[in-house]
This record gives structure tokens, C-alpha cells and sequence, in this order.
């Protein structure tokens, strides 16, 4: 969950400064407000989204990238009315969505991120079914 809430800070802060124009300009009070949003919006969509995480085969793959889409767009929600009530509500999907597009390798690490999450559950669910004597 750390990771995914580091890289929601990143998106945060690349999605506004690219808004900006410009990648390299110093970070103010407001960058850092950002950033932090950015964070508590991935940690909180990942925390919703945790339980649909990790169930075996086809339809657990299906169903964690169903759960991948809703951690992407419901972090943006958050993190962008965290950052500006109102608008951000409306512009934080958008601005993580034209961001992920434009910036092919942050998909990557977002989707690699994700798949690992689903994965290292899969496993933990797997051991916690083995301990109980259940089948998942």
C-alpha cells in the first residue's frame, strides 16, 4: 500500500505540473499539499479496492482489473478534492487520465504495481485458506 500511495503522490504532482508547463519549477506550500492529496487518495482507493484483490484464476484477473480501474479513477476523486474542492473532483480523473496516455511508462509502473499487489494476495489468500483448511 505504500508504494501505490508514493506513486499517487508522483502522479499528483506530474499531472499539475505538466497542467503548469513545466516539470522543473520549485515546490511551494501548495506543491507539497498536492503531493500529500496525491498519497492519501491512492492509499484510500486502494484501501476500497483491497477486497477484490487476490482471488485465483480467470475470473480473480478479470476481477482485479475491474479493481485496478476503480483504484486509478477513485484515487483521482479523491486526491482532486482533496486539492481543490469542486473543480478537482471533476478535473483530478481527467488530469490522471490524459497524464497515464501521454506518459506511457507511469502506466507501466502503475499496472506493475497493481499485479503485484494481486499477485502477493493471491498468495496471502491462498496461505490463509491452507491454514483454515478451506478452498478458495
Amino acid at each position: 500500500m505504500l508504494a501505490i500511495a508514493l506513486f499517487g503522490g508522483l502522479i499528483a504532482y506530474i499531472a499539475v505540473q505538466q497542467m503548469r508547463g513545466s516539470l522543473m519549477s520549485e515546490l511551494g506550500p501548495y506543491d507539497f499539499w498536492i503531493i500529500i492529496s496525491g498519497m492519501l487518495g491512492g492509499a484510500i482507493a486502494y484501501r476500497t479496492g483491497e477486497a477484490h484483490l487476490g482471488f485465483p484464476g480467470w475470473r480473480g484477473a478479470v476481477r482485479a482489473l475491474a479493481t485496478a480501474v476503480w483504484i486509478t479513477l477513485f484515487g483521482a476523486v479523491v486526491a482532486g478534492t482533496l486539492a481543490l474542492p469542486g473543480y478537482g473532483t471533476i478535473y483530478g480523473p481527467i488530469s490522471v487520465a490524459v497524464t497515464l496516455v501521454n506518459t506511457p511508462i507511469l502506466l507501466l509502473v502503475l499496472a506493475g504495481l497493481l499485479i503485484g499487489a494481486h499477485l502477493i494476495l493471491v498468495d496471502l489468500r491462498a496461505a490463509e485458506a491452507e491454514d483454515e483448511g478451506e478452498e478458495i
